[in-house]
């Protein structure tokens, strides 16, 4: 079971029971966001939604991983938590992330159902079920945005830093469905034979079939913060590699110069339909002399 605490001093964590005893399991992170929530329950500022009253929580399991999704309406966020994977003893082992759809809203997701060996998401501002699963590459034919953003990398001392290369471990090779085409069906005899008129035109059936289309060419961004994450430059695009190509590197080169006492963040993101498995990343820099 999980609950949103509260104490005497006010709102609390995001807390798990296990057995008789309750755990802390959201981060500072998340333990501030929420906080700030609390503090202007009344809509005090114009155009900004804030309050936890509205905080609706749904559990789910998704091979073999359990998830806590916790949404919060008014505020227009969703927060994840990684139950199977998470270390409550330890800050860094509390596993959450944030879920948005492509214009940044909260995820649609509001109640959750079970039957028939299907799950099943309820939405929070329509009459509509959706289908979970992994093999799906939409939110109900809306792109899924996958974004990572890295931790601050500066040296010890401070110095400017040139960053040469960046390169992104990924599992390439992978298919990539970019879009549905329609395709006509010929009318065939019984022995599959293709029934022609007199010019040689096909003749077709009134149904059609869809036929999925693969992107050969999927493009994984590359934006970097300069200033400690409080804005990014431009998107730089580098390919993922063909289907097939399993050696692929994705790299980006001459990335620039970081100025002295910043630090840099990088930001990967991906508009694709299919997998997108990071399995690591690494660079080459240079610290520049004073």
């Amino acid at each position: 079971m999980f609950f949103l605490s509260q104490d005497k001093d006010g709102l609390g964590s995001v807390m798990e029971v296990v057995g008789t005893q309750s755990l802390p399991v959201s981060n500072r992170a998340l333990d501030y966001q929420l906080a700030q929530y609390a503090n202007n329950p009344l809509f005090l500022v114009p155009g900004v939604s804030t309050g936890v009253t509205d905080a609706r929580g749904i559990m789910i399991k998704e091979n073999g991983i359990i998830f806590y999704r916790l949404n919060f309406t008014k505020a227009n966020h969703t927060y994840v938590y990684n139950v199977t994977l998470s270390d409550p003893s330890s800050e860094e082992g509390k596993l959450w992330h944030e879920e948005e759809i492509l214009n940044g809203d909260r995820h649609p997701a509001q109640t959750h159902g079970y039957f028939n060996g299907i799950n099943y998401y309820g939405d929070y501002q329509s009459p509509v079920l959706y289908i979970v699963d992994n093999s799906l590459p939409t939110n109900n034919g809306e792109t899924i945005r996958r974004m990572r953003i890295g931790h601050p990398i500066v040296p010890p001392g401070y110095q400017r830093t040139r960053i040469d290369r960046f390169h992104l471990d990924l599992q390439q090779g992978q298919p990539q469905a970019d879009q549905f085409e329609e395709l006509d069906l010929d009318l065939l005899t019984e022995d599959s034979l293709t029934l022609t008129t007199e010019s040689s035109t096909d003749l077709i059936l009134d149904q059609s079939q869809l036929v999925q289309l693969f992107n050969n060419n999927p493009i994984v961004y590359l934006s970097l913060s300069k200033d400690g994450g409080q804005s990014y430059y431009y998107k730089q695009e580098a390919p993922m590699g063909k289907l097939g190509e399993r050696s692929f590197r994705t790299v980006w080169r001459k990335l620039g110069v970081i100025p002295r006492g910043q630090a840099v963040i990088p930001k990967i993101e991906f508009f694709g339909q299919g997998p997108f498995i990071i399995l690591g990343a690494a660079w080459v820099h240079e610290v520049m002399p004073e």
